[in-house]
């Protein structure tokens, strides 16, 4: 087969692997931030100037609370693909890095409310960020390394350099040394 999901797929059907799985809940999230009122808003190198003056003789800069996200509520469940449509800026992005982990509390002058559990647990108690993977709508690659060292690289960002609890690879090597595979062709 050509397509390297459904050869995984067929290789962990194979060896009985089983994956780790999250179930993601959110109930009432909210996300807001500070944007600035009228021309300033613009970002123009005059304005850049108008700001960084102002910011030195202690004015602070018009703003106005806006609301990237409002009362927010779902589940996305395990093994389910779950499709996010909606028009351009209504918060598909910021829904998905807020879930991901890549928002936080206070951070990029964003407010985050309201309760977000990964399979039952809080965000404080769960390593979000070594189970969700996100892509930004621009992904760039380095064209000088081959896509596995791209995988690599990615993985021990993810995970660091001590291994995590479940390892694909090492899941696959216990599975020959075992000799599940033998078991299932006979």
């Amino acid at each position: 087969e050509d397509n390297y999901l459904a050869r995984l797929h067929k290789f962990i059907k194979k060896y009985e692997i089983t994956l780790p799985t999250v179930q993601i809940e959110y109930r009432d999230l909210c996300v807001t931030t500070q944007a600035l009122v009228g021309a300033a808003g613009i970002p123009t190198v005059g304005n850049s100037f108008i700001r960084l003056a102002k910011a030195l003789v202690g004015i602070k800069p018009k703003t106005v609370e806006h609301k990237i996200l409002k009362n927010l509520n779902g589940v996305i469940m395990p093994g389910r693909y779950t499709l996010m449509l909606g028009p351009p800026s209504s918060g598909k992005t910021s829904l998905l890095k807020v879930l991901s982990g890549r928002y936080c509390h206070n951070e990029e002058g964003l407010s985050v409310s309201g309760s977000m559990t990964y399979n039952g647990s809080n965000f404080d108690e769960f390593e979000v960020r070594r189970t969700a993977a996100f892509v930004s709508q621009n992904d760039n690659h380095i064209p000088a390394v081959t896509v596995l060292e791209t995988l690599e690289f990615a993985y021990v960002c993810q995970h660091g350099l001590r291994p995590p609890k479940f390892n694909l690879l090492e899941e696959f090597d216990r599975a020959l040394k075992e000799g599940r595979h033998k078991k299932k062709a006979s």
